[in-house]
């Protein structure tokens, strides 16, 4: 008895150790696909229980961070550039611990 008790002690801490992340990339280009640095890349949950997050973009255009699972819209913007916005960029439900890597295209303002 004292055995089984033990296990599930054991099997319910790793359980609460375990993380409910993920890691994400996102790829800001411009049209000719070269790297746009500093772009704001704005990430919201759309549940309600879930942090956003702010990101921006590194010289070579790449913002990463990491998120709670759950169901993610995407806002990337910069001075210079028309924003642009995307539906439910990212959904993961714990399968991968890191996602595909999204590339974004921002369009220069004339």
């Amino acid at each position: 008895m004292k055995l089984v008790l033990i296990s599930f002690l054991i099997i319910f801490l790793l359980g609460c150790l375990a993380t409910n992340q993920s890691t994400v990339s996102v790829n800001v280009v411009d049209g000719s696909g070269a790297p746009v640095e500093n772009a704001r890349v704005t990430i919201l949950p759309l549940n309600g229980n879930l942090s956003s997050a702010v990101l921006y973009s590194d010289s070579l255009g790449l913002a990463k961070g990491t998120l709670e699972y759950g169901a993610y819209n995407l806002s990337v913007s910069k001075e210079g550039y028309y924003s642009a916005f995307i539906e439910s960029a990212f959904v993961f439900d714990g399968t991968d611990s890191e996602l595909p890597k999204l590339t974004v295209e921002l369009e220069k303002t004339r």
